[in-house]
């Protein structure tokens, strides 16, 4: 073979393997780039304004709190995880939730574009980051009981429904419900649908308490937050969230169809607002 027809033999090959190259990257790049603008959207975050006394074995205990968290969250199925490491003195608490309908890959991504928020706040000793799809905290004091019932992060969308009556009455109903069912699931979470009375558009909405709260808790703090929810109406894109829970309804879908809880096993006689 000449040299001529060698220099051409290889770079018929060097386009076949680019050509592949792109056709794979055209393939990934919608997935990619979903997965990024889901996780990313951020709520609104905290830092301490105190620092740990010590900041090597602050630092320490702090990256191997966050570590754990992310082991545990990276288990098939798991959406809540707890940690706390101790070491002269400086204990730090961590905790991380994401929503029931977020998958195991989307939730690990999600808790660490939380991880980096949270170091943003450098040697303060406590912050915690509230995204779309999860939440992330720690603390150098045991906050798992806490719920902060009395105020919360609400965001109210700019979109409001033209069927505003039949779309805030559809919405009360349905966030009520949620409200009366999360508490009493396995895992404090629901999520659920309802078409808009008399019209064409189906409201998507979950309810969901951190797992570490008592049933009580869970109920008090979901209460206030569907109080929260209400002032918002008729937005068709809101979101609410505090310590100890969330609650999010909309009018485009956020989960599948796939993935709602059947409401009626814990909605008794007269329990849900508009059945």
């Amino acid at each position: 073979m000449s040299l001529n027809q060698l220099e051409k033999s290889w770079f018929t090959w060097l386009l076949a393997c680019l050509m592949v190259v792109v056709l794979l990257l055209s393939m990934t790049e919608p997935v990619t780039s979903q997965s990024k603008n889901r996780n990313s959207t951020l709520m609104r975050y905290y830092c301490s304004m105190y620092k740990g006394l010590s900041p090597t074995y602050f630092l320490s205990n702090l990256n191997t709190t966050l570590s754990s968290l992310r082991q545990q969250l990276s288990v098939k199925g798991v959406r809540y995880a707890d940690a706390r490491a101790l070491l002269n003195g400086e204990s730090v608490w961590g905790l991380a939730s994401c929503r029931g309908y977020v998958s195991t890959a989307n939730c690990v991504a999600c808790f660490n574009y939380a991880v980096a928020q949270l170091k943003v706040c450098g040697l303060g000793n406590g912050a915690q980051a509230y995204y779309n799809d999860c939440d992330a905290r720690y603390e150098n004091n045991n906050f798992y009981a806490d719920a902060n019932i009395r105020s919360g992060v609400v965001i109210c969308g700019n979109t409001t429904s033209r069927q505003s009556t039949n779309f805030k009455k559809t919405v009360q109903g349905l966030v009520s419900d949620l409200r009366v069912a999360a508490p009493k699931t396995s895992d404090y979470y629901a999520a659920s649908t309802r078409r808009v009375i008399n019209g064409n558009r189906t409201v998507y909405a979950i309810a969901q308490c951190n797992r570490n709260l008592s049933q009580s808790v869970c109920q008090e703090c979901v209460n206030s937050r569907y109080s929260s929810l209400d002032a918002c109406l008729p937005g068709t894109n809101e979101r609410v969230v505090d310590n100890g829970c969330f609650m999010r309804y909309s009018s485009t879908p956020f989960f599948r169809l796939n993935q709602t809880t059947d409401l009626t096993p814990f909605l008794g006689d007269g329990e849900g607002l508009y059945s």
